[in-house]
Parts: structure tokens; C-alpha cells; sequence
């Protein structure tokens, strides 16, 4: 195994970033941090030049393959690992705004300049001169947005949705819009903008859809209480749960169960 790096302890924010750790790492099978010590709002950078590995942030899985750029900005756990006989890459750790979402692996065939970029952050970082590596750290966060358009919007922006989706039904109970933009990195404008596009509601309305669907299933194929559904589904109390299904069935929940169980 093979490791170069540099870690700033006093980093400095340069055009709007705070970089302050870069690795280089070719790694072998024995490669496997189990649990990787989370500081919160910190971006991390990572793009696969050969082998596999498997990063996993907050229980998704992201397979890092040769040639693959992601964004990640974990908030409970993460781990990561080589998978096959050896995993080179790079990995930078930085506060500031990704230029893609985040956790959303991305396509990046391996260049001369981008790849440049990245060796010459690492000299720079070694050498003391942070300024430097942060600004072209910059130029090749910019190097990947223009590269992310010109690939095609609309593809890019349906395996966003898909991603988004499944995080939403994965976490019905919780989630905000707001966190769903700071986990990905998107603007609430931008995300917005997707959901009424293809489902023709707002994040929120679809959220609460997810939530009410929920409530609903467990009405008809579970014994538990309303308030123990509202609970379930993330509603704050049942008389919130029970408006807002009345709103979207016609009737309210117990109603429902009773009416479904008679005639089904």
C-alpha cells in the first residue's frame, strides 16, 4: 500500500472553500476503515483512478469504480473499504458547496488537466502553500460542473431524482426539504424545480403523500392505534395525521380502516 498526503491544521477559506485534507492512496485488499470519524457539514471528494472500493454513508452503499467521481457529505456513519485486489484514488476533505449533489456517484473519465489539478493540490498542500492547492482545488470543482453539463441535464437530473426518491421513502419519517438539500447539496430552487416537474407537487406535498401512504397501509394491514401510526409516519400529534389524511382520502382514518376491512 502506498499513501501520500497533506493535512492543513489551520486551514484558511479561499474563494469561498476551507480544504484541508488531501490523500493519495494506493490501497490493497487489507485496505477497510469500518468507521470514519464524522465532522459534520464537511464535505469529502472522491474519484477511483484504478481497482474498486465501497464507501457506505449513512447505510447507503456507493460503488466506486474506476473513472467515478462522487460527493459525499455524510451525517450519522461512514465507512469505507477496497473491494477486489487494490483501490487507487484521491480523496479531498473540504467545507464549503460541492458542484454536484452529493452522494451521487458521477461518471468522470480520467483527463490530463483534471488530473494534473489534483497532483499539483497535493504539492502545493505539502509545501505550505494552501492558498495555492485550495484555488486549484477550486478550478477543478469547476472542471467537474462544466464537465456534469455538457454530459446531459436531463440524465443526470433523473438519477438524481431516483436518488432522491429512495432516500425520501427510506427516511419518510424524518426528513425535511431542508435536509434533503443540505444532504445533497441542492438548492431548494433547483429541487423544487424537479418535483414539480415530474410529480407535479412540491418536495413537501410529496413528502407528506410518502407519509399519508404510509399511514394508510398501516391502517389497513396492522391493529396499531391511530396515534401509534401518526407516530410511526412522522406526524407531530394524531389530530395532524387525521387532517391531513381526511385532505387526501375523503374520510378520516378510522373510518377508512373500518370501511376497507367491511368491503375488502
Amino acid at each position: 500500500m502506498y499513501l501520500d498526503f497533506s493535512v492543513c491544521e489551520k486551514p484558511e477559506p479561499t474563494q469561498g472553500l476551507l480544504l484541508d485534507t488531501i490523500f493519495y492512496i494506493d490501497a490493497d485488499s487489507s485496505y477497510q476503515i469500518p468507521r470514519k470519524e464524522i465532522t459534520q457539514g464537511k464535505i469529502y471528494f472522491l474519484y477511483t483512478l484504478e481497482g474498486e472500493g465501497q464507501v457506505a454513508v449513512d447505510g447507503r452503499k456507493i460503488s466506486a469504480e474506476r473513472g467515478t467521481l462522487v460527493y459525499m457529505r455524510p451525517e450519522r456513519n461512514f465507512s469505507y473499504g477496497c473491494v477486489g485486489e487494490n483501490w487507487r484514488f484521491w480523496w479531498f476533505e473540504f467545507f464549503g458547496e460541492a458542484p454536484i449533489p452529493c452522494n451521487l456517484p458521477q461518471s468522470f473519465p480520467p483527463s490530463q488537466f483534471p488530473l494534473m489539478l489534483m497532483s499539483q493540490c497535493l504539492q502545493y498542500a505539502k509545501s505550505g502553500c494552501w492558498k495555492l492547492s485550495v484555488s486549484l482545488f477550486y478550478a477543478l470543482n469547476l472542471v467537474v460542473q462544466q464537465y456534469c453539463e455538457e454530459e446531459g441535464e436531463h440524465a443526470y437530473d433523473d438519477r438524481l431524482i431516483k436518488m432522491v426518491d429512495t432516500y425520501i421513502r427510506e427516511n419518510f419519517s424524518e426528513i425535511t426539504v431542508e435536509e434533503l438539500c443540505r444532504i445533497f447539496s441542492l438548492r431548494e430552487k433547483k429541487l423544487c424545480a424537479l418535483w414539480k416537474e415530474v410529480f407535479g407537487v412540491s418536495p413537501k406535498r410529496y413528502i407528506l403523500n410518502v407519509r399519508l401512504e404510509r399511514g394508510e397501509s398501516l391502517l389497513l394491514k396492522s391493529d396499531l392505534s391511530v396515534g401509534q401510526i401518526a407516530a410511526q409516519c412522522g406526524f407531530s400529534n394524531p389530530y395532524h395525521f387525521s387532517r391531513a389524511f381526511r385532505e387526501k382520502y375523503g374520510v378520516p382514518p378510522v373510518a377508512h380502516r373500518k370501511r376497507n376491512r367491511l368491503y375488502g
